[in-house]
């Protein structure tokens, strides 16, 4: 099973989960005692409403008991958002964690209508950070599928490793190497079976994972790469919103790149330099804008190529399923990636 607590990128999201068990711990503990009897509610946590309604200590034991029990479910929720959070790369569970959320600030917000403490302000702090969180994240990121997490363990091929920066794809080449970011809202773990087909090609590729799956949070985590190893050619990848941020490194960084390859993406800025350009887009593809990838022509270096893939979409150059808005492929993921694979080795 594919969990977002395994993965230090997405490490906001891991905290989110974590405060969600936290709170589920505490409001089942503090739920059941108060369901038993054991201890009465404090009148300074309730609204001055309240507290004139529950007048006699018996309706206030009874009161008491009533919300210990509501405390104790709504300690199941938020072990279950808990649940949907880490699991992560599913849009029901994702959603169920949202509405929650909201409905959790809405929540807080009618107790500290009434006198206020500054735990349910603390709560509100947090909820309102997680709800940020979830938004960014969204609710349509793409995990990996079965397929392409069988190309992260190593073989008598390929040498896989996990590295700080993300994955290692390591084959026998000595001289080439490719750094390659992620499309957004993608599991960078989406991308091992292409990275896996690069390094059987003669290139050792590094996979980098990324902040809440958004390339811009790491743009400059290629320079922690260049500084530990050597090559005597490094290339820069990336796939869509990735492919932008790869380029933008690139235009940054002219000296240290020897060339980009494009995947379902365009250069928003001049790339300067001797360097080479590949890029490539499916004939099906709906997700890239056509115009602004035409726009962007006036930015490439004169040693460039466009090669279009025949019945390829935006989603076939990686495995996650198809992405929503996208074409309809005609050809397989297999048949798109070693077109890729196919192009460049021609290019070399």
């Amino acid at each position: 099973m594919n969990w977002i607590v395994t993965e230090l990128n997405n490490w906001p999201l891991t905290l989110c989960g974590i405060f969600y068990s936290i709170l589920c711990i505490f409001s089942i503990v503090t739920g059941l005692i108060y369901a038993s009897g054991r201890k009465e509610l404090n009148p300074l946590e309730l609204s001055d409403k309240f507290v004139k309604q529950l007048s006699s200590k018996k309706k206030l034991k009874k009161f008491t008991i009533k919300m210990g029990w509501i405390t104790f479910f709504v300690g199941i929720v938020q072990g279950l958002t808990a649940i949907a959070i880490f699991k992560g790369y599913n849009v029901i569970l994702n959603a169920f964690a949202l509405l929650f959320t909201i409905f959790s600030i809405c929540s807080v917000l009618f107790k500290l209508k009434g006198k206020i403490n500054a735990f349910p302000i603390i709560k509100l702090i947090f909820y309102t950070l997680i709800l940020i969180i979830l938004l960014l994240a969204g609710i349509n990121n793409y995990g990996p599928s079965k397929e392409s997490l069988k190309f992260l363990k190593s073989d008598d091929k390929i040498t896989v490793s996990k590295i700080k920066e993300g994955y290692l794809f390591a084959g026998k080449s000595n001289d080439k190497a490719i750094i390659f970011f992620p499309g957004a809202r993608v599991s960078y773990k989406a991308y091992a079976k292409l990275m896996y087909k690069f390094a059987e090609n003669g290139y050792d590729c590094y996979l980098l994972s990324e902040t809440l799956n958004l390339a811009f949070f790491n743009i400059n985590k290629p320079n922690q790469l260049l500084k530990k190893y050597n090559y005597k050619e490094w290339y820069i990848s990336g796939h869509s919103l990735g492919g932008v941020a790869a380029t933008l490194y690139a235009s940054n960084n002219p000296k240290k790149i020897s060339g980009i390859i494009s995947l379902a993406s365009y250069p928003t800025k001049e790339i300067k330099g001797n360097i080479k350009y590949i890029a490539l887009y499916g004939s099906n593809d709906k997700i890239l804008n056509i115009n602004k990838f035409n726009k962007s022509k006036k930015y490439l270096p004169k040693d460039y190529k466009i090669e279009i893939i025949e019945g390829g979409n935006h989603s076939g150059f990686a495995n996650y399923g198809n992405q929503k808005g996208d074409g309809e492929a005609t050809i397989s993921n297999e048949n798109q990636q070693n077109l890729v694979i196919q192009t460049i080795k021609n290019e070399e």
